[in-house]
């Protein structure tokens, strides 16, 4: 069911795979970034807080026959960035939020990732170190740079977020023609 909502693959997925895809409407708008986590027996989708209402109530829309239960249950996210992420020796989801690898941790008391960090010569950061290294990968944000206002291919999300191989899902005859024709009137472009 969930691989017919979002724009990125994951009927392939194993317990412990992230899948970072989009939300789309039949328009072929972006509702929201997010990242799919392969819980085994469920799927857990991380959204940005302000957005879960709304996409609550556009996935009920589908489900008719399947056996889904969606809930909005709030948590606390735990990121560690880059490429010695992997190496702190803590569980987690592999969610590359900067592109230079990483991972979301959900059990971890920030205390504890954060001497994680420290150990192998990390640390934590602000809001504003963290908007400057999103930026610094040309990453856009949701809220920020991209809206229900916009294509996926106008924020540049194409290569990271969508599978043009896996099949149908709501939205993905407008993407599949943007991507095609490749007849943008705007573009997000990092100068």
């Amino acid at each position: 069911w969930l691989n017919g909502q979002i724009t990125n693959d994951v009927s392939r997925t194993r317990p412990g795979d992230a899948v970072y895809a989009l939300l789309v409407d039949v328009r072929g708008k972006i509702l929201s970034d997010l990242f799919a986590l392969d819980r085994g027996d469920r799927f857990d989708l991380l959204v940005p807080p302000a957005r879960v209402a709304a996409l609550l109530e556009h996935l009920e829309r589908y489900v008719v026959m399947e056996d889904v239960a969606l809930t909005g249950e709030q948590t606390v996210v735990v990121s560690a960035q880059g490429p010695a992420a992997r190496e702190l020796g803590l569980a987690g989801f592999a969610c590359d939020r900067l592109g230079r690898g990483g991972l979301d941790l959900f059990e971890t008391p920030l205390p504890s990732a954060a001497e994680a960090a420290r150990a192998r010569g990390g640390g934590t950061v602000g809001e504003e170190a963290w908007t400057l290294a999103r930026l610094r990968a040309a990453l856009p944000a949701y809220g920020l740079d991209f809206d229900e206002t916009n294509y996926l291919q106008e924020a540049g999300l194409g290569p990271r977020a969508v599978s043009f191989t896996k099949g149908c899902y709501v939205g993905q005859e407008v993407v599949c023609t943007l991507e095609s024709r490749g007849q943008l009137r705007r573009r997000l472009v990092s100068i």
